[in-house]
């Protein structure tokens, strides 16, 4: 019905239930806080309608002192033997009403039950000819081995553009609801769920499940799991308030880890991350990042330089370069558009990078990026770029014992490192912060190229500021 709720109640943990798990704006606690003070306070005045539900007396005798001008107190409590009070002069002047509710009609039953079938706000993808759009969804229900998970922010990947618009060699499901970096709390928990609580802060991740006896799972590569299932992709994802996740898979998020700082982790931080180690790349040396003033350029930067790497930053612009080398700590900066890469980067690294880390999405840097590694080195792809075709020389690939290796995220261990350094305060992600309802505004914008840093879709019901 998108009221803003003030709740008023005792104790730590209906706080704790109202606010975090509910998404009330504010909580009063009658017993430590001027009920009617706080209320007139955080309403701006006065609040301008009043629901009592309490089986107590008092609430009936200051109700009114805190109703808004031409507001309504709507009594639905039987406190047994109790008396209401208002103050007539305020009734009358004010335009107050006080008025008794029992149970609805049956009009009012169909719509109640119809919110419970509706559910909450889900971002659906029904064809990849047909943009997202933001329906009333059903709350999912999770199986034995899931959890039930409120999600209150994810962040927007251009994966998730892909899925939308189908244009990967790999189905998605339909209908679809995608996102994969989802941050929130445990709300429900299936019956084989024995490790988490309701409560735990917990991260919806691209990776849903992984049969975990394959080959590949039981070596600890379960991203390339032949059979594994894809948050947003081949089942539903984040872009909703309630998800299901699966108990064995999702992110435990530090308690001191703020959960919109979190979202863009999940899949953007592990992923350079992942990318990083890839490249084998030891402290001291240098490990050059193509696309470094990017969505995760800006964050493999942070990584590198808390893993003790020397960069070199390639991107274009002065904001770029301001970005990469004053904010970021980066040790030297590239502009494509201005430098001769290869030899720019050869000259300032003494003969070639110890590693490179491809995040740009296009197809140059995957056609030059060995010309300027170092022997014994390692370049990591990552990026995506639509049809493209990279290219080698065989001989130098041979003879100075090249490696060329795709990275995609990282497994569940990675994702735990990736989390540590963000809580330590190592890494922290350039973010603005939008609405679901945005969502379609932001896949034009990925479009267009207009997007900077990274997206975070704000559900919990509070609007942050950009970081």
């Amino acid at each position: 019905m998108d009221t803003n709720v003030v709740a008023v109640d005792t104790g730590d943990d209906k706080r704790k239930l109202c606010v975090e798990e509910l998404g009330a704006d504010y909580f009063v606690d009658f017993m430590k806080d001027d009920v009617v003070a706080t209320v007139k306070e955080v309403t701006g005045g006065g609040s301008h309608g009043v629901l009592l539900l309490s089986p107590a007396e008092k609430p009936f005798q200051q109700a009114v002192d805190y109703t808004r001008r031409w507001g309504t107190v709507a009594c639905i409590a039987l406190p047994a033997g109790a008396k209401g009070t208002f103050p007539v002069f305020d009734l009358v002047l004010q335009r107050l009403t006080i008025r008794g509710s029992i149970v609805g009609n049956r009009q009012d039953l169909a719509k109640a039950l119809d919110f419970a079938a509706r559910g909450k706000k889900g971002a659906v993808v029904t064809a990849h000819d047909k943009p997202v759009t933001i329906q009333r969804i059903s709350v999912p229900t999770p199986g034995p081995d899931d959890v039930l998970v409120k999600v209150e922010y994810t962040g927007v990947c251009h994966t998730d553009l892909h899925a939308a618009d189908g244009d990967w060699p790999i189905p998605t499901k339909l209908p679809l609801v995608g996102g994969h970096e989802g941050a929130g709390k445990v709300v429900a928990l299936g019956s084989n769920v024995k490790d988490l609580k309701i409560g735990d802060k917990v991260g919806v991740v691209w990776l849903h499940s992984a049969c975990q006896t394959c080959e590949y799972c039981i070596q600890g590569r379960e991203t390339v799991c032949p059979h594994q299932h894809m948050s947003g992709y081949s089942v539903d994802g984040s872009f909703q308030e309630y998800c299901v996740a699966r108990a064995s898979h999702v992110a435990r998020i530090p308690d001191n880890l703020p959960l919109i700082e979190a979202a863009p982790i999940l899949c953007a931080g592990v992923t350079v991350y992942k990318g990083l180690k890839e490249t084998e790349v030891r402290s001291g040396q240098f490990v050059t990042i193509v696309g470094a003033g990017g969505g995760l350029g800006h964050l493999a930067v942070q990584y590198a330089k808390a893993m003790g790497m020397n960069v070199v930053a390639v991107d274009t612009g002065d904001d770029k370069r301001k970005l990469c080398v004053e904010e970021l700590g980066a040790d030297y900066f590239v502009d494509f558009m201005k430098d001769d890469v290869v030899a720019t980067v050869k000259e300032v690294t003494g003969g070639g990078s110890h590693g490179v880390l491809l995040l740009s999405p296009a197809e140059k840097p995957f056609q030059q990026a060995v010309d300027y590694t170092r022997r014994w080195g390692t370049v990591a792809c990552i990026a995506l770029p639509a049809g493209a075709k990279g290219t080698f020389p065989v001989f130098d690939l041979v003879l100075q014992r090249l490696t060329i290796r795709g990275s995609i995220v990282g497994n569940r261990q990675d994702l735990a490192e990736a989390l540590d350094f963000a809580a330590r305060g190592k890494v922290k992600c350039h973010y603005k912060t939008m609405m679901l309802d945005d969502l379609p505004a932001v896949f034009d914008d990925m479009k267009a190229g207009k997007i900077a840093g990274r997206i975070v879709l704000d559900l919990s019901g509070k609007r942050k500021e950009c970081s």
